[in-house]
């Protein structure tokens, strides 16, 4: 993350933005044909489109149980398929992803701002209502089984009254930032290993705004690289040192 891992364990990259259109103008409604023109300004980098659909559990205060709701996205992407956008044709939202293998902030930072100028251009933004700026790591370990606090300062913890051993976990937590602006999801499990003497861990890190009233739009890349770093730091904090070996040191 923060330091140039040889080998960084992010499995993907992303920043999701929802957008407040302007209330009248020529550019202020989101429909169908937006996501064709915003094509047409970043098809240099992204020239494979496709479309799609994203199944999301949406919760309601009005409603006693969750929704699956089904949405239809544009998809453009790079030629290997290793960076894409969405772009939602109902909703003023889109996402700019990277796969792994992920070179660097300096590489994805830009890609991020590509798509912001290019729907500023498209549609009359008049605010952000939400952005997070996502990272999902998978961390593997050579050898099963594995005391989990000596590779992750972030670990479940375990009374002295329960049983140690344990075949699966999830912990999580939600940290407040720039008093309450912003929080933080971080969660840690156990992940999925084909081969029976390596254990993984999947950590993901999601930075988000919950008070977009207090971020102007011309302000969103200093929100991104501010949402960034404290990614960064997060990641740091949830690893000892025994796992920032597995990364292969520091380019």
């Amino acid at each position: 993350m923060g330091k140039k891992y040889a080998n960084p364990p992010i499995v993907e990259a992303a920043c999701e933005v929802r957008l407040t259109l302007e209330s009248s103008g020529e550019n202020s409604k989101w429909d169908p044909v937006v996501p064709g023109l915003v094509y047409e300004k970043v098809k240099g980098e992204f020239p494979v489109r496709k479309r799609g659909y994203i199944q999301e559990i949406a919760l309601s205060p009005e409603e006693e149980s969750p929704k699956v709701q089904k949405s239809e996205v544009a998809v453009f992407s790079t030629e290997d398929k290793s960076a894409s956008i969405r772009i939602w044709l109902e909703t003023p939202r889109f996402s700019v992803s990277r796969l792994k293998p992920y070179q660097s902030w300096g590489e994805f930072k830009p890609r991020i701002k590509t798509v912001l100028d290019a729907v500023t251009q498209v549609v009359e933004v008049k605010s952000v209502s939400e952005i997070i700026l996502r990272y999902l790591n998978r961390i593997e370990v050579p050898k099963k089984p594995v005391e989990v606090e000596e590779y992750f300062e972030f670990n479940p913890s375990l009374g002295k009254r329960l049983p140690q051993n344990k075949s699966d976990f999830i912990v999580g937590c939600i940290f407040p930032f720039e008093a309450g602006r912003d929080l933080c999801k971080v969660q840690l499990t156990n992940g999925y290993s084909e081969r029976e003497d390596i254990s993984a861990f999947i950590l993901g890190i999601d930075y988000m705004l919950v008070k977009p009233e207090q971020v102007s739009w011309s302000s969103r890349l200093e929100w991104i690289e501010n949402a960034h770093q404290k990614i960064e730091e997060i990641f740091e904090g949830c690893i000892t040192d025994k796992a920032r070996e597995l990364f292969e040191g520091v380019k």
